[in-house]
């Protein structure tokens, strides 16, 4: 069986002839070699003869998260860079055809860049701003939003081209993923975690309004993406609306499932597969996210980045209405021994296989550095647990 063939299997939580095992990039795949991207991805697929969630990204350049990205024709942005208490803050000041709006946010210095490189926390290649400190956001109240859309680039034909390349080369090695971060996500960066989080709260209806402004416009990214390129999924990243982030199941279920449901049915109609991400806490999202229509979930980590201790407990709250994949940690894969890793690998198989909707990953990406003999051993222990 091909391994798309064998995905799709276990994304319909049906028998496939064994268990899938599926590796996330992260840093693991541009250490070792030099491209974290899809065709990386692709490489990885062939080298160690796992089975392929091939992720390529289909957001079009964010000035919200990255300094250096472009902003959409007919704005324009001033920069100035300040130094308060010896420390540096990049200060950008947009203006557009809707208003105008301004954000601070901290530079990463050198000394500390460097000790961060030293210490295998973030690659030589890493952007400094990727996670930026903010010190004022863009948006401050209901005034930014009309001109906070004016933010949001359009999507490319070259984009789209990249996506076709993605499905034909990966062929039948897997399912290609068009990747997107949620409405949550970008209202973090736009907005900040805290602030949300308390808004929810305080002015509901502002969150509201703020998380439709990302919303709407990832709709139509999602519907151009599966309908022009063939791509077999679409994942979209929840990291920031997760319990880990600070959520509860009941703001959950206020301001983020109707959220999921609409991008859900999108993706549906165009016969693609959605995957949803959260790499903290979910065992009381479960009940809530089987509901949802969500056809994919990961990445499950057990503690204490997550709390999911047993797959078996939790594929019996999801039963056959969700593919479960991850819940290896890839802290035991960085640093574990072999028989470590087997022995682990082995106890998740034996848990979930037997309820199928359940593919083997890592709790997240994989470190960079993580020995390859431990990630053989990972994909061998799916390997060697047959279904049929």
């Amino acid at each position: 069986m091909l391994s798309k063939g064998r995905l799709v299997d276990a994304v319909l939580c049906e028998c496939p002839d064994r268990v899938p095992v599926v590796l996330r990039p992260g840093r693991f795949v541009e250490w070792l070699y030099g491209d974290g991207g899809w065709r990386g991805q692709v490489r990885v697929v062939e080298d160690f003869g796992c089975d392929g969630f091939i992720y390529v990204d289909a957001w079009p350049p964010d000035p919200l998260l990255f300094s250096d990205a472009s902003f959409p024709e007919g704005v324009s942005v001033k920069k100035k860079i300040v130094v308060e208490n010896g420390r540096r803050f990049l200060v950008r000041e947009v203006v557009t055809r809707r208003g105008c709006l301004r954000e601070v946010r901290r530079l990463v210095d050198d000394e500390l860049l460097s000790r961060l490189r030293s210490m295998d926390i973030v690659s030589d290649k890493w952007v400094p701003e990727e996670y930026p400190l903010i010190k004022e956001y863009f948006v401050k109240d209901y005034g930014d939003l009309d001109a906070l859309e004016c933010l949001l680039n359009p999507f490319t034909g070259g984009m789209l081209n990249e996506l076709r390349e993605a499905v034909c080369v990966t062929g039948g090695k897997g399912l290609v993923h068009a990747s997107f971060p949620s409405p949550v996500n970008e209202a973090v960066h736009a907005y900040g975690l805290k602030n949300l989080l308390v808004a929810c709260y305080r002015d509901p209806g502002f969150v509201e309004e703020l998380l439709e402004v990302f919303q709407s416009y990832l709709v139509d990214l999602i519907e151009v993406v599966l309908r022009e390129t063939g791509v077999d999924a679409v994942y979209v990243s929840w990291c920031y609306g997760s319990l880990s982030a600070g959520w509860n199941p009941r703001l959950w279920k206020r301001f983020i499932e109707p959220l999921v449901r609409e991008q859900v049915e999108v993706t549906r109609a165009y016969g693609g597969f959605y995957h949803y991400y959260d790499d903290g806490a979910c065992m009381r999202l479960l009940p809530l996210i089987k509901d949802t229509g969500v056809d994919i979930l990961s990445t499950l980590p057990p503690p204490p980045a997550g709390d999911v201790e047993s797959m078996g407990e939790a594929k019996k709250i999801v039963g056959d209405r969700v593919c479960l994949v991850g819940n290896l940690s890839i802290e035991l894969l960085r640093y574990g021994r072999v028989e470590e890793v087997e022995r682990e690998a082995r106890r998740i198989v034996g848990e979930a296989a037997p309820y199928l909707g359940f593919i083997l990953g890592p709790s997240d990406g994989l470190h960079a550095y993580t020995p390859l003999e431990n990630v053989r051993a990972f994909v061998r222990a799916a390997e060697e647990y047959p279904l049929v």
